[in-house]
């Protein structure tokens, strides 16, 4: 009995270290995140803020605020807060959310745990709780007014939006996705059909439990030539979520397509148009 026991003891390390290591992969086969500077702002002309604040666990956050182009933050016509996608870090993403400076509005971009400079290692949970504390600190700044915040998110960052802004929407106006996924065990099965990496654990911290309690306006973005996250999830996001909702095709578009030179401004008075419905 003795030597039975020892034996036992002796492989629960191992099968604890397995467990970890098959749950680290599984992240790595979702998150890609880097530390390679990209551009900033400044090199576009525009101001910003470099800025540091906390998630609930205490994680250190990384973020840049990008005032309205000719108006003080707090007369800008609201602030929007751009949450990327699964890759890079807010250098090689901010731009995506660049032409709203232009338009009137404040931009709040930030990273992630365990992208660029933010502390932690990228997991579903943590990072949507990031994604909770990124518009808990918009909210706290006194320089912008807090009842006119927006969330634009692509890809991952489209589902947090939607998970985020449902379990804090105090202050937002509306919400607009691009390429968005409707949960990490949905993609999953997507990209490789029958696989079954385990996901569904992860599934609360994406948007499927949370779009049909989303309490304000969406615009969802999706093409339907986007090899990486197939335009079903979104379509699925539009099913289950409340009026009003819009759902713009992209035709032909790939995977985070919409904000690129391809298709001018076009997206971009979508957003505007729903912007100031909301405001109105």
């Amino acid at each position: 009995m003795a030597k039975q026991a020892a034996s036992g003891a002796a492989t629960l390390p191992a099968a604890v270290f397995h467990y970890y290591f098959l749950i680290d992969t599984m992240y790595k086969r979702i998150f890609y995140p880097d530390n390679i500077p990209g551009t900033t702002p400044e090199r576009f002309g525009l101001d910003y803020e470099n800025v540091y604040f906390s998630s609930e666990d205490g994680t250190r956050l990384n973020g840049w605020f990008l005032p309205a182009v000719n108006v003080n933050p707090k007369d800008a016509k609201g602030t929007v807060i751009h949450m990327h996608s699964n890759s890079g870090n807010i250098s090689s993403h901010w731009h995506f959310a660049g032409w709203l400076p232009d338009q009137g509005y404040n931009v709040f971009a930030f990273d992630y745990r365990g992208f660029g400079k933010s502390r932690g290692r990228a997991e579903p949970k943590g990072i949507l709780e990031d994604a909770v504390a990124a518009i808990n600190y918009v909210r706290s700044r006194t320089d912008i007014d807090p009842g006119k915040i927006f969330i634009y998110g692509q890809s991952l960052g489209g589902t947090l939006a939607i998970a985020a802004a449902t379990l804090n929407p105090e202050g937002i106006k509306a919400v607009v996705t691009e390429a968005a996924f409707y949960s990490y065990s949905l993609l999953a099965d997507d990209r490789r059909p029958g696989e079954g990496y385990g996901y569904e654990q992860d599934d609360i911290y994406s948007a499927g439990p949370y779009v049909s309690k989303l309490p304000v306006p969406i615009l969802i973005i999706h093409g339907d030539g986007d090899s990486i996250t197939p335009y079903s999830q979104s379509e699925r996001l539009f099913a289950e979520a409340n009026e009003p909702k819009q759902l713009e095709l992209i035709k032909y578009g790939r995977h985070m397509d919409a904000m690129t030179e391809r298709y001018g401004d076009h997206f971009q008075k979508k957003i505007m148009a729903l912007f100031e419905s909301a405001l109105s």
